[in-house]
């Protein structure tokens, strides 16, 4: 059995273990040229203000997100705790 190399979850990690898959990193990487050549192509060019823009709120998307994972685990722990408690599991078993 190798030695985990990423803290990713599981299904998020590549098949080598090792980050991101490819998959993930070629689609990040070919959107933002994608979506500007399609912009300029269709007649409305995303301007460096728009683009600030959309980049903003995308920041506060992931941060609201991140801060709602972060206190889903926080209380599944609490959870986790009290129950180990009631029924002396794990360090409660002594």
């Amino acid at each position: 059995m190798g030695t985990k190399t990423s803290n990713l979850p599981t299904w998020l990690q590549s098949s080598t273990g090792e980050g991101l898959p490819l998959r993930v990193k070629s689609f990040l990487v070919g959107v933002l040229p994608a979506v500007l050549a399609i912009s300029h192509l269709t007649g409305n060019p995303i301007l460096e203000v728009d683009a600030n823009m959309w980049v903003e709120s995308l920041v506060v998307i992931v941060e609201s997100a991140v801060a709602l994972i972060a206190a889903v685990y926080h209380f599944a722990g609490w959870v986790r705790a009290r129950y180990y408690k009631e029924n002396n599991l794990g360090k409660f078993s002594a």
